[in-house]
Order: structure tokens, then sequence, then C-alpha cells
């Protein structure tokens, strides 16, 4: 789990700053800089790729781990991932290397 300084509250996601996305085959993010000093994150994922949530919550765990594992070499950034379907399918490696 992040640590709570690391993730983006409900609050700071819906702040209408410029950002630029990233596409992938499992999932989108989008970037946007903070005044932080450190980066954050926060994982996105609809019902419309699994309804329960015992598996998306998963998949936040999954994500998260992923990213803790990257030494992120930015900072000061706010990332916002919105998975796809495609991500629930991946190892842990194929996260990661999708992340980098």
């Amino acid at each position: 789990m992040l640590p709570k300084t690391h993730r983006l509250s409900k609050n700071e996601l819906s702040a209408k700053t410029p950002s630029r996305p990233v596409i992938t085959l499992l999932f989108s993010v989008k970037l946007r800089k903070n005044d932080v000093g450190h980066n954050r994150f926060a994982f996105i994922i609809s019902k419309k790729i699994d309804k329960r949530a015992v598996v998306r919550n998963t998949l936040k765990r999954r994500m998260a781990a992923a990213v803790t594992a990257l030494e992120v070499k930015d900072s000061g950034y706010d990332h916002i991932f919105y998975m796809k379907k495609a991500a629930l399918e991946k190892t842990q490696e194929e996260l990661e290397m999708a992340i980098k």
C-alpha cells in the first residue's frame, strides 16, 4: 500500500488543471505537475472492468506494488491511472514493464 502522502484524494482528483495523457494497452495515465515536491498516485478502476470489488481492489493493490517497485526519477507529479480490462490478465512483471 502506498503511504498516505503519496496518494491522491478525491478532492485533488477533481482539480481542473491541465494534464497530458499517456495511453497504453493496459491503462491510460494522466500526468500533471503538483506543488508538493513528491509524486502522488491514484488508480481509477471502473465497474465496467469487473463488477466485483474484490477484483478491482486486487488490481489496485497490484498497481500500487508495481509503482513502489519502480524508482520514478521525476518528482513532483500527480499520476492518475485509468485501468483497462486487459490489465486483469497480466502478471505483476508485465504491469511493471508497462509502467516503465
